[in-house]
């Protein structure tokens, strides 16, 4: 049908080009849009995606937390969700944990976090 239009030469070079282009558009897509590469075997009180996702760096006494480079505030009413447990205590936040969370920002630029996952370790993509 297309060759009468295009030789074998030029539909060899198209298939190329095309098999290419597919191939770097999945390679150039992330994970998703929260830094996540997968929900694959959590719980399932765990969202299927998350507003953000990274390392957990500091956990301090003044109920701030730093995850990947950012500090964000906890409350009281900050709920903490482990793969084991649905609702945990700070105590089971810990320096190195993978997490997914949800927050709000006021107008004085200040992060205060209102939900925290903690994630099996290898799901975060590297921050």
């Amino acid at each position: 049908m297309f060759t009468k239009f295009i030789n074998k030469t030029q539909l060899h070079i198209m298939i190329c080009l095309l098999a290419g282009l597919l191939s770097t558009v999945s390679l150039a897509a992330p994970p998703d849009r929260s830094g996540l590469r997968s929900t694959d075997g959590l719980p399932e009180y765990y969202p299927g995606d998350f507003q953000k996702t990274g390392i957990l760096r500091e956990v301090n006494t003044d109920d701030t937390v730093v995850i990947s480079g950012l500090k964000y505030h906890l409350t009281a009413n900050t709920a903490i969700h482990t793969t084991s447990n649905r609702f945990s205590s700070r105590w089971s936040l810990k320096t190195g944990e993978e997490v997914g969370f949800a927050f709000t920002t006021n107008a004085a630029n200040q992060r205060t976090i209102s939900e925290i996952w903690l994630l099996p370790k290898g799901r975060v993509v590297s921050h």
